[in-house]
């Protein structure tokens, strides 16, 4: 199992996890969302290289009234 840097990790998620942590591929696989209270994760598979990580959620803010575009939200 290949060894991931602190800097490679945040590059992934600054980038929205948009391309592969380990070949920089952008085909991938992503898995159902799943949690429990306070955090959400999904697995992602690269279809590329074959390698598997996960990815975790936590809840930063809520939208209300909800809006038809997600595109209006701020990000931090």
């Amino acid at each position: 199992m290949p060894e991931l840097v602190e800097d490679e990790i945040k590059r992934y998620v600054e980038t929205d996890g948009s391309n592969c942590l380990f070949c920089a591929g952008d085909k991938l696989h992503l898995g159902k969302l799943r949690g429990g209270t306070g955090v959400t994760f999904r697995d992602i598979t690269c279809l590329g290289c074959g390698e598997t990580w996960r990815e975790i959620f936590h809840l930063a803010e809520i939208q209300y009234p909800a809006r038809a575009d997600f595109a209006e939200v701020e990000r931090p």
